[in-house]
């Protein structure tokens, strides 16, 4: 078991990563800020708002918490997108991220 690691491919792939790298610091920010909006709309709807925005914001909390990410992730990425809504990746993947943290 003499293996080596051959470095090559990675620094070949540097500047790819580095890009990656910002892309996802992005996302995270981005879904984050936003995902504290849909939980702050959430908590005073659930804590004040009408009957039946509690039950709206419930059946949300139910569906949101019982589907893996990667189930709500393949939804926007391929479900919407094949009933005609078009938007980019990184589009998909926010809107993923901030339904799954709100």
């Amino acid at each position: 078991m003499n293996y080596q690691f051959q470095f090559d491919a990675v620094f070949a792939a540097w500047p790819l990563l580095l890009k990656g790298t910002w892309i996802t610091v992005q996302l995270s920010l981005t879904a984050t800020l936003l995902g504290l909006v849909v939980a702050i709309f959430c908590a005073w709807g659930k804590t004040g708002g009408p009957a039946w925005l509690r039950f709206l914001i419930n059946a949300y909390i139910e569906v949101i918490r019982n589907t893996p990410f990667i189930v709500q992730l393949f939804f926007f990425f391929f479900a919407l997108p094949s009933i005609g809504l078009r938007w980019s990746p990184y589009t998909a993947a926010l809107t993923a991220m901030v339904v799954n943290l709100g």
